[in-house]
């Protein structure tokens, strides 16, 4: 199925706010809405610039980098979010956070190495 990045990712999105809609109380909702900074915030900063764009490069990756690289980006964000922590609001990490981040660097990158070599070894043979 050679559906564009865009198609994919409007469809994933349409169908969760549609689960999602059956699936929770709205009771309280408007007390976002009330706020236009708040819902202007969601819908743009949450929806459209993180999700809505994370979803465009996965997708993007999954089609021309292979499932292997892709399913290898989804562990990066909670390294990312630790460094935002750190930079914006300040927080402090300690050495589990530092030996967490090694690990998930060094899994990745054992990933990538250990795709590189069977593509040579298969070359080979």
């Amino acid at each position: 199925m050679q559906l564009p990045v865009s198609a994919l990712t409007t469809y994933q999105l349409g169908f969760a706010v549609v689960f999602l809609v059956m699936a929770i109380h709205l009771d309280g909702i408007d007390a976002v809405f009330s706020d236009t900074r708040a819902w202007i915030g969601l819908v743009f900063g949450l929806g459209i610039c993180g999700t809505g764009l994370a979803y465009i490069l996965y997708y993007y990756i999954l089609a021309n980098l292979g499932a292997l690289a892709a399913s290898s980006v989804t562990y990066i964000p909670p390294i990312v979010s630790l460094v935002i922590g750190i930079l914006v609001a300040g927080e402090s990490i300690d050495a589990l956070e530092c030996v967490a981040v090694v690990f998930v660097l060094a899994g990745v990158a054992a990933l990538q190495l250990g795709k590189r070599t069977e593509h040579s070894w298969r070359a080979k043979n």
